[in-house]
């Protein structure tokens, strides 16, 4: 298996409404995702040794992954090829313009343009890991599961990831025993004033509108740049016994003038009083 998620994405497909977002279907040759799908691990693997509830988001990361002996040839490539520099290089084909016009200040922030950008795999701990400082950007691919769900949920409403992240994707591996419904990726757009920091993980209605919902279908790739106005989140799914199955790609950066925020909420969104509690961290 060579290449990655992005080698075929093209700039001319990037929807803009709400935000820079691209959506690619039948995203890996049919013979590659088969044998991905095939082997794709259970939610128990994923989960290790987190307690099973309903409806919840389990992560495997690249670095547990990759370390594992048990884990299938064409997965360990599958990790490898999309935490190396050129996944970073095949992303910012897709994607610089847009971090550039969305993050002017970035220059200014890592002292540095994204092409000189220090790329590594990202380690455990995220901003708390020094090896995840020392690099400019870090990247993880992870396998990620939704827990079967016993009652009618949703996994997670409306939010903006972290602020470290930079850019972030989603290649989705439904079963074809998979019957449910839901599972939706919706997209939101801010209706005015944005929201205050302390809302940005759990964003109220009021702040927002539904523009587009993502269908949870197999082979899919969904990828957005990460910004203030980046809100999404995932429809409420129906009883199901089958686990809703995708690997997350992603770019992070922990370090620069304004570490592990620079790229979600921006200060001058919060009130005089919001800004003083920040700064003080209280």
């Amino acid at each position: 298996m060579t290449g990655n998620v992005y080698d075929g994405a093209s700039r001319a497909d990037i929807v803009r409404d709400p935000y820079p977002h691209l959506v690619i279907e039948n995203v890996l040759p049919e013979a590659d995702y088969k044998l991905l799908e095939e082997t794709f691990p259970t939610v128990e693997y994923i989960a290790r040794n987190e307690t099973i509830v309903n409806n919840r988001t389990y992560l495997a990361s690249s670095e547990r992954v990759l370390a594992d002996p048990r884990t299938p040839e064409p997965w360990r490539a599958f990790f490898e090829a999309h935490t190396q520099r050129s996944l970073f290089e095949s992303a910012m084909k897709l994607w610089q313009a847009d971090i550039e016009r969305l993050h002017p200040d970035l220059e200014a922030n890592f002292g540095k343009g994204l092409d000189d950008f220090v790329v590594a795999r990202r380690s455990e701990g995220k901003g708390a890991a020094e090896a995840n400082r020392r690099a400019d950007v870090v990247l993880d691919c992870q396998f990620g599961v939704n827990s079967p769900v016993t009652e009618l949920s949703s996994t997670r409403g409306p939010h903006v990831d972290s602020g470290a992240k930079l850019f972030s994707s989603l290649l989705y591996f439904r079963s074809e025993d998979d019957d449910s419904t839901g599972g939706e990726y919706e997209l939101y757009r801010l209706k005015g004033k944005p929201y205050p920091r302390s809302k940005m993980k759990h964003i109220p209605d009021r702040f927002i509108e539904p523009v587009r919902s993502i269908p949870y279908r197999p082979n899919t790739l969904l990828t957005w740049i990460n910004h203030g106005t980046s809100v999404h989140g995932v429809s409420p799914r129906s009883v199901t016994p089958i686990p809703r199955r995708y690997v997350a790609i992603s770019g992070e950066c922990f370090g620069g003038a304004r570490p592990s925020e620079f790229f979600s909420h921006f200060p001058h969104w919060d009130s005089p009083i919001q800004q003083l509690r920040a700064r003080l961290k209280v």
